[in-house]
């Protein structure tokens, strides 16, 4: 009897876990930066509604520095907690740890499969450039 029960018990454990697996996806975005540029990103979304966002990768950016303009590619491949549709996330010593902040700010729309925001780069130094900025916030959009 009792192993009828472990055997039973063992089987609704795994039905449980394979069902909230396939209820919880990553879902890919894309889209444009203004001024030029590429966004893309990676929700977790769980019961269709976006949990955690991360895996970002912008670029290229055109970036005013104080040795001219250059572009500017930004990765970060951690994911943040998604909050009333809201996400923030943010690099401070910029690029490969060398000075400055990049960030990344988005709200998705009540259905999930649309997001903007804003991309900043401020005082980031990289590849021999320094001071580089992308002079205040450049707005993005991105879908599904």
């Amino acid at each position: 009897m009792r192993r009828i029960t472990l055997i039973v018990g063992i089987g609704a454990l795994a039905v449980g876990v394979f069902a909230t697996l396939a209820l919880a996806s990553i879902k890919h975005f894309q889209g444009h930066v203004d001024e030029g540029g590429k966004i893309a990103f990676d929700a977790k979304v769980r019961g269709g509604t976006p949990r955690k966002a991360g895996a970002f990768n912008v670029g290229p950016v055109r970036v005013s520095c104080d040795e001219g303009n250059t572009p500017l590619s930004a990765r970060m491949d951690h994911f943040v907690r998604v909050r009333d549709r809201k996400f923030h996330t943010a690099i401070i010593g910029g690029i490969a740890g060398v000075g400055g902040r990049v960030s990344i700010s988005g709200r998705f729309n009540r259905k999930g499969n649309k997001a903007h925001g804003e991309f900043k780069a401020v005082k980031v130094d990289f590849g021999g450039r320094s001071n580089c900025t992308t002079n205040g916030p450049r707005d993005w959009t991105a879908e599904k």
